[in-house]
C-alpha cells in the first residue's frame, strides 16, 4: 500500500523530527528515567507532527475516502482498508511503547492497545479538518450544470395600463410590446368606467361591453376562471390584433354625456405564448405614451423609470380651445393658451431641469428615478367648470311632540307669529333643511336623503340629488308629535346609506334634537329602527319586545332622562362610523336643549362616537349658521372627484395617442441571459384591512411589479411592503405635495423590485385617500401584477460518483411531453422522468441531478408540470469527468490519541 505514496520534501524534515523525537523518548525509558520527566508537551508535538506527516503523504485522506464510502458500515470493505492503511502508517511512525486510537467523526478507524489505556501515566490528542470527506458522500466525483439556449414557446402576457383616471371622452391606447411570433391566446379588459362603450381594435370593432359594479371595483373584469368574465374578447377580435406591431385599441362610449365617459383605472391584458426569452434585456430607455382622449382632456396618470434618469423630454400633440397643462410630480412642465389648431409642443430635458424637476438619487422621495411618479394632463378656463361632489348626507329631524314650541322658550306653537320675538321650531326646521339641502346639492354629485323620528325613525325621502323632489317632502312632514327616539333615527339613516350609498362615497348623518333621548332601542336587533321601552314609562307607543324602562323627570331639564337610552344613541353612532365610515354631526334645536346640561352633554357624546361635531342655540341665526357649517364643510370635503362638470357646449379638444414622454437611465442592473414571464395575483378582496401577498418561491425573483388600485373618486395614496426587511413604503402621494387635487392619479403602482424579497410571503399594504389624513379605505379588485424572472443557466451542483446521464420523459404545462437523451450521446439504460405523476432521477448521477434543477426551476408552481416549453435542440449541459472534483463535504474531524 506505501509503494502508492511519496514523500515530498516537508513530509520528510518532519517525519526525521518525529522519528528523533521518540527515539529520544523511547530511549529514556530504556535508560531508567521516570516518566514523569517526560512533558506532555513533548507527547502533544508527537501526535501532532505524526497527523502532519500522514496528511501531506495523502494518507489521512486515502483514510477519509475509505471512510465515507464506507458510510458507516464496519463489516464493509472499504472500512477494512481504511483501518488497515491507518494501522501500516500508525504503526511505522510510533514506537511500540505507544498505544494509539484514529477516529474520523468519533467513529474508531484503528487502535493500538499493547499499552493499556488504563495504564497511561501520560495522554494527549490531536485534531485536523479536512473538507471533502463525509459518510456515505463521493469524495471524488463529477459535477454538472444545465442551461437553456432557447424556447419552443412560453406563456406570458402584455399590458396597457389606464390611469387612475382617464377621460373625459373616446379613450386610445397602444399595445406595441407583443414579440413577432406571439400566438395570442386571451385578450380581456379590466376596468371601471361608469358607461358602456364599444371597443374596436385596429379599427375593427370587437363588441360592446357594459360595466356591472360601483366606483372602486372593476366592474368591467377578466372572470374567474380568467377569460370567463363580461371583459373579454372573442376568438375573431383576437385575429385582428397583430404581433410585432403597434397594436391601437380605442373605447368609444356609447353615451354622449361626457360626465360619464371616462375610465377610473384599469388595463388591457393580451395572453400569448412566445420563444422570446426576454423582451426588455438590456433597456435604457422608456417610453410613457399618454392614452388618446377626444372629448375633454382630463388626465390623472403616472409612470415608473426602473433606474437612475438621465434625461427626459416630452412630445405633446393636442388640439384644444381651452388653455391646456402638464404636470409632473409637483412640477408643472407646460402651460398653453387654447387654440383651434393642431399643437405640436415639445419639452426638452432642459425645459424639465429648469421646471424644478429632480431626476436623483435612487428611489429618493421627490426624484423621478425608481419612484412612481404622478402626471396631470388637463384643460382649464372652462367657465362654467364646477368639479363635482360624491357626498351622501342623511338629514335627520325631531317630529317629537316639543317641537311645537318656541325656540328659546317651552311656549308652545304652530306658526312663528306665537313666539314674541323668535320662531317656531317646526316651521323653521323645515326651513333650514331647505337652505341645508340646497347648499349641499350645489356640489354636483352630491346627494340628500331625509329621516325624522318620534316614536320610531321614519324613511322620508331616499338620496336624491332632486331638489324640487326633496323640498317636497320636507313640505310634507307630519305635525310633531309624540317621545325622541334619537337611537331609531340613527339607526333608519345607516341602513338608507348601507343600502344606497358605495364604498367610494362620503357618508354623513346630521342629527338634530330639541330635546333630550329618552326612549330605548333593541340592542340585540341592530335593524330595528322603533322605541322598545316598556310601557311602564311613558312611551305607550313603543313595541314589543320590550327592552325595559329607566325614565325619571329632571326638574332642572324640565323633561324626562333615561341613561339608557342616550347609550342606545351613542352606541348607533359609532356603529355608523365604523361600519360605514360616515361621519355624524348633532344639532341641539332650541331652548329644550341648550338649557339642560345633560342634553347638551348627550349630543357632544353622541357625535363624538360618530366621528363628528355638535352644535347648538335657541337663536335663530345661530341655528342657521350650525346648519350651514356643517353644510359647508361637506360641500368643501366633497369637491375632489376627478370628473370635470360642465354647461354650455364644448368645444373640440383632443389628446392624441402619440403624445409621450421619453426617458433615458441607467438601470438599476441587468437581467440578460434570463427568463422573464409576467403573472397576476387574483383579486386581494380585502377592502376593510386594505392587505394582499406575494409568496415568491427561492429560486425565482421579481424584476417588476404593479400594485393595481381602483380609486373611484378618491386618490391611491400609500402603498407599502413588507418583503422581510421590515415595513417600507413603496409609493406616497403626500410626498409630492399635500393637495391631492392638483396631482396625477397612479392606478398602477410600482413596486421597487429590491422590496420584495424571494423565498417570503411579502405583505402589500394601500390605500386611497383624498389627503393624506383623510383616508378613503380601498378596492376588493386590487391585485399585483408582476414579472417573475428565472436564470436560465443552472450552476454545478454537488460532486456525484457518476456522470452518465439519462432518458427523461417531460411533461409540460399545455399538456404536451417529450423523450429527450441527455446528454444526446447517452445509449444507458436509465429512465428519468418529471411529470405530474412521477418525478423520478438518478440521485448520484451529476448530470441527472443539474436537469432535474433545471427542469424544477421552471415549474413555477412546482405542480410536476414545465412551463418553459423547450426540446432537446434547446438543452445545453456541462460536466467535470468523475476523479477530477474533490467534493466540498464535511470538514470531517479526524483525530489522533497517543499515551505511554
Amino acid at each position: 500500500m506505501k509503494k502508492g505514496y511519496s514523500m515530498i520534501i516537508d513530509a520528510v524534515v518532519a517525519l526525521a523530527f518525529v522519528i528523533a523525537v521518540l527515539a529520544s523518548l523511547w530511549g529514556i525509558e530504556h535508560r531508567g528515567e521516570s516518566l514523569s520527566e517526560i512533558t506532555m508537551k513533548r507527547i502533544h508535538y508527537a501526535s501532532q507532527d505524526t497527523l502532519d506527516v500522514m496528511n501531506k503523504k495523502g494518507v489521512l485522506g486515502q483514510i477519509g475516502i475509505y471512510w465515507a464510502d464506507a458510510a458507516g458500515n464496519e463489516s464493509s470493505q472499504a472500512f477494512q482498508n481504511a483501518t488497515l492503511l491507518a494501522q501500516e502508517n500508525l504503526d511505522v511512525l510510533l514506537p511500540p511503547n505507544f498505544g494509539y486510537i484514529l477516529k474520523i467523526d468519533g467513529q474508531h478507524i484503528v487502535n493500538r492497545t499493547n499499552v493499556p489505556f488504563e495504564s497511561a501515566t501520560s495522554v494527549s490528542q490531536s485534531s485536523r479538518l479536512l473538507v471533502g470527506y463525509g459518510a456515505g458522500l463521493p469524495t471524488l466525483g463529477g459535477l454538472a450544470r444545465a442551461y437553456l439556449t432557447s424556447v419552443r414557446a412560453m406563456e406570458t402576457s402584455s399590458y396597457a395600463y389606464f390611469g387612475g383616471y382617464v377621460g373625459q371622452g373616446n379613450i386610445t391606447v397602444y399595445i406595441m410590446d407583443i414579440p413577432p411570433d406571439a400566438i395570442i391566446s386571451r385578450a380581456c379588459l379590466e376596468l371601471n368606467t361608469p358607461s358602456e362603450f364599444e371597443l374596436s381594435i385596429n379599427g375593427a370593432n370587437a363588441g360592446i361591453f357594459t360595466p356591472t359594479g360601483d366606483s372602486m371595483s372593476a366592474n368591467i373584469r377578466e372572470g374567474d376562471p380568467p377569460g370567463s368574465g363580461n371583459g373579454c374578447m372573442g376568438s375573431s377580435d383576437i385575429g385582428n390584433i397583430i404581433p410585432g406591431s403597434q397594436n391601437e385599441f380605442r373605447i368609444n362610449f356609447i353615451n354622449s354625456d361626457l360626465n360619464e365617459s371616462y375610465i377610473g383605472g384599469g388595463y388591457i391584458h393580451l395572453r400569448y405564448n412566445t420563444t422570446y426569452l426576454q423582451t426588455d434585456a438590456g433597456k435604457n430607455t422608456y417610453r410613457h405614451y399618454l392614452p388618446g382622449i377626444e372629448g375633454l382632456i382630463n388626465l390623472y396618470d403616472s409612470f415608473y423609470v426602473p433606474g437612475l434618469v438621465q434625461n427626459m423630454e416630452a412630445n405633446l400633440h393636442f388640439k384644444s380651445n381651452y388653455s391646456t397643462y402638464m404636470t409632473i410630480g409637483n412640477v408643472q412642465v407646460m402651460d398653453t393658451e387654447g387654440s383651434e389648431s393642431d399643437r405640436f409642443i415639445y419639452i426638452s430635458n432642459s425645459d424639465m431641469v429648469s421646471s424644478g424637476l429632480i431626476y436623483g438619487p435612487l428611489g429618493e422621495s421627490g426624484t423621478m428615478s425608481m419612484n412612481t411618479v404622478p402626471i396631470r394632463v388637463g384643460t382649464g378656463n372652462i367657465t362654467s367648470l364646477v368639479q363635482a361632489g360624491n357626498a351622501d348626507v342623511v338629514l335627520i329631524t325631531d317630529l317629537s311632540g316639543s317641537m311645537l314650541r318656541c325656540l328659546d322658550s317651552n311656549s308652545p306653537c304652530t306658526i312663528d307669529s306665537e313666539c314674541s320675538g323668535s320662531r317656531c321650531r317646526w316651521p323653521y326646521s323645515k326651513e333650514l333643511n331647505k337652505m341645508f339641502t340646497e347648499l349641499i346639492l350645489n356640489n354636483t354629485g352630491n346627494r340628500v336623503g331625509l329621516v325624522t323620528y318620534s316614536w320610531d325613525g321614519h324613511r322620508r325621502h331616499d338620496l336624491s340629488s332632486d331638489g324640487g323632489s326633496l323640498n317636497a317632502s320636507i313640505d310634507g312632514f307630519p305635525l310633531p308629535a309624540g317621545g325622541t327616539c334619537v337611537c331609531c333615527a340613527i339607526r333608519q339613516a345607516r341602513a338608507m346609506l348601507d343600502e344606497q350609498s358605495t364604498l367610494g362615497r362620503e357618508k354623513y348623518i346630521i342629527v338634530m334634537t330639541d330635546g333630550i333621548t329618552n326612549l330605548r332601542c333593541e340592542p340585540a336587533d341592530v335593524d330595528r329602527a322603533s322605541c322598545c321601552t316598556d310601557q311602564s314609562g311613558f312611551a305607550l307607543q313603543c313595541t314589543s319586545p320590550f327592552c325595559g324602562g329607566g325614565l325619571y323627570h329632571d326638574s332642572l331639564c324640565d323633561d324626562y332622562l333615561d341613561d339608557t337610552a342616550v347609550d342606545n344613541a351613542i352606541d348607533d353612532s359609532q356603529s355608523a362610523n365604523q361600519l360605514l365610515n360616515a361621519t355624524l354631526h348633532t344639532i341641539g334645536f332650541g331652548a329644550g336643549a341648550i338649557n339642560c346640561q345633560y342634553a347638551l352633554d348627550a349630543l357632544d357624546d353622541i357625535s363624538a362616537a360618530g366621528g363628528g361635531k355638535s352644535c347648538a342655540s335657541d337663536d335663530e341665526n345661530d341655528l342657521m349658521n350650525c346648519y350651514m357649517d356643517f353644510a359647508s364643510q361637506i360641500y368643501t370635503s366633497s369637491v375632489h372627484s376627478q370628473t370635470i362638470y360642465f354647461g354650455g357646449e364644448l368645444m373640440d379638444s383632443i389628446l392624441y395617442p402619440d403624445s409621450y414622454i421619453d426617458m433615458e437611465f441607467l438601470p438599476d442592473d441587468s437581467h440578460a441571459g434570463q427568463i422573464e414571464l409576467k403573472a397576476q395575483t387574483d383579486p386581494f378582496d380585502d377592502d376593510v384591512n386594505c392587505i394582499g401577498h406575494l409568496y415568491v418561491p427561492s429560486h425565482l425573483f421579481v424584476s417588476d411589479a404593479r400594485l393595481t388600485s381602483y380609486s373611484g373618486d378618491h386618490w391611491t395614496d400609500l402603498v407599502r411592503i413588507d418583503g422581510g426587511l421590515g415595513t417600507r413604503d413603496a409609493f406616497r402621494l403626500s410626498v409630492w405635495g399635500s393637495q391631492y387635487s392638483i396631482l396625477g392619479d397612479p392606478y398602477a403602482v410600482a413596486i421597487p423590485k429590491k422590496l420584495i424579497t424571494s423565498g417570503y410571503n411579502n405583505t402589500f399594504t394601500y390605500r386611497t385617500g383624498d389627503n393624506e389624513s383623510h383616508s378613503t379605505g380601498c378596492s376588493p379588485d386590487n391585485r399585483l401584477i408582476y414579472t417573475l424572472g428565472m436564470d436560465t443557466l443552472i450552476s454545478y451542483g454537488s460532486v456525484f460518483r457518476v456522470s452518465d446521464g439519462c432518458d427523461w420523459d417531460i411533461e409540460f404545462s399545455d399538456g404536451s411531453s417529450i423523450s429527450v437523451s441527455v446528454p444526446s450521446a447517452y445509449s444507458g439504460a436509465k429512465q428519468c422522468t418529471y411529470t405530474s405523476s412521477d418525478i423520478s432521477y438518478d440521485g448520484d448521477d451529476s448530470i441527472d441531478d443539474a436537469i432535474f434543477r433545471l427542469l424544477s426551476r421552471m415549474d413555477f408552481d412546482s405542480d410536476g408540470r414545465v412551463d418553459i416549453l423547450f426540446d432537446e435542440t434547446m438543452m445545453e449541459f456541462e460536466a467535470i469527468p468523475v476523479s477530477e472534483v474533490r467534493s466540498l463535504w464535511g470538514p470531517a474531524k479526524f483525530q489522533l490519541i497517543l499515551w505511554m
